[in-house]
């Protein structure tokens, strides 16, 4: 007597007798033609109860061949949840990116996707969604929190506890300070094990075959409505017209479209409103969140420094001259401002990519070439860094020098040598 292992075996046979196609299951049913391939080849093995009734009511089968299709999809929830570690309960409600759809199906081609992006645009609380919505195709799915370990050796004995032989979706959080021995477990546990990774880092892991997916900013319209939903969290009362929405709009951009920027600045709201937000801003205003943030998430100053304290002694040197320029500025422009006698051409040219891998610095392509940007905040922190140590005045007393060079050249006709030429404060 034929007795199904699981869903996807007891569907096929019921689909097969019913002489329908996969794809004709799939208009009767509501589904897609990929889902109902999905569910027979096991990829899903634990459907929800409308799904699994659905297709019950396409089959027209008898009920109690419908109660037998629930009762496997049933257990198979059961032995997801008893076997996966629960994921990070989120106390606010989500705000939709359009990265979450793409790294949902992205994660159905690829085993390894690092989230980077800098500090506070949202890389943990992205990968918790798009590990709910990706949960029905995996039969585990585990977090694992990096942040508390300091010691290196303690990230393989952690990975091994995340060894599961069903077909997992395992997300690594926060591995930016053990970057090394987090790519070496990575690549140990995906040689022997079933296991897609989904990593979040300020840098790559630097593994082979791993897809690197650069968190961006959020988009005006996205970031505005964030702002207005913080900002009704804290404040019942408070409203959102047109001029409020504008205002709103002007602050996520002088925030550079940080999530973790936004929701600071909104929780001051109450006692500032949206002109003293703003003014404040202008300012530098300091933002702070409370004790229910991790401690480097409680000012996007610790946010910062705590990429600033994973740098070397050449990285950080080049970072806080680079704070110099107020906008865009190009290799060339780099170079002149930064080199000395410590730090040659090539020296800042592989430090310049440093701080592009671990996020602290933004590149864009522009015709052939790149152009670099920091982001406002951590513009101003790496001013700061750079007024302590001592050279502000050579530093820019050298840009001065590279912009009048640079305008004589203009009013000679005579192309700069250095790329493009940088807009600068």
């Amino acid at each position: 007597m034929f007795e199904p292992s699981s869903f996807g075996d007891l569907l096929r046979r019921y689909r097969t007798a019913a002489g329908l196609s996969q794809e004709a299951l799939a208009e009767r049913s509501g589904l897609s033609e990929g889902a109902v391939q999905s569910l027979e080849q096991g990829l899903r093995r634990a459907p929800y109860r409308h799904t699994v009734r659905a297709l019950a009511d396409a089959l027209n089968v008898p009920e109690s061949q419908a109660i037998k299709l629930e009762e496997l999809a049933a257990r198979a929830r059961l032995r997801r949840r008893a076997t996966q570690a629960p994921l990070p309960t989120t106390l606010t409600s989500f705000v939709d990116r359009s990265d979450v759809d793409e790294l949902v199906a992205l994660l159905r081609e690829r085993r390894l996707i690092t989230l980077t992006g800098c500090g506070g645009v949202g890389k943990t609380r992205i990968a918790i969604e798009v590990a709910r919505r990706c949960a029905n195709y995996y039969d585990v799915v585990d977090f694992l929190d990096l942040l508390p370990l300091r010691d290196g050796a303690l990230v393989q004995s952690r990975m091994l506890t995340r060894m599961h032989s069903q077909r997992t979706l395992l997300v690594i959080d926060n591995c930016e300070h053990l970057v090394s021995e987090t790519a070496a477990a990575v690549v140990h546990l995906l040689t022997i094990r079933p296991t897609t990774v989904l990593a979040t880092s300020r840098e790559p892991l630097g593994v082979a075959g791993e897809l690197t997916y650069r968190l961006p900013s959020m988009d005006p319209e996205t970031a505005t409505k964030l702002f207005v939903m913080r900002a009704r969290d804290v404040d019942r009362s408070w409203t959102a017209d047109g001029t409020r929405l504008a205002m709103a709009e002007e602050i996520c951009r002088k925030l550079d479209g940080i999530p973790l920027a936004i929701e600071l600045a909104a929780s001051r709201l109450p006692t500032l409103g949206l002109d003293g937000v703003r003014a404040q801003l202008a300012e530098g205003l300091v933002l702070t969140g409370g004790p229910d943030l991790p401690l480097r998430h409680r000012t996007m100053r610790a946010t910062i420094a705590w990429s600033y304290d994973l740098l070397g002694d050449r990285e950080r040197r080049i970072f806080r001259r680079l704070s110099v320029f107020g906008g865009a500025f190009t290799l060339g422009a780099a170079q002149e401002v930064s080199e000395d006698e410590t730090l040659s051409s090539a020296d800042i040219l592989e430090q310049l990519a440093l701080l592009v891998q671990k996020s602290l610095l933004n590149a864009t392509h522009v015709d052939t070439g790149t152009h670099y940007r920091f982001i406002d905040a951590i513009r101003a922190f790496a001013g700061e860094r750079l007024a302590e140590s001592g050279e502000r005045d050579r530093v820019f007393a050298k840009l001065a020098a590279r912009r009048e060079r640079c305008a004589t050249q203009t009013r000679a006709g005579i192309a700069p040598l250095s790329h493009s030429r940088p807009r600068v404060a």
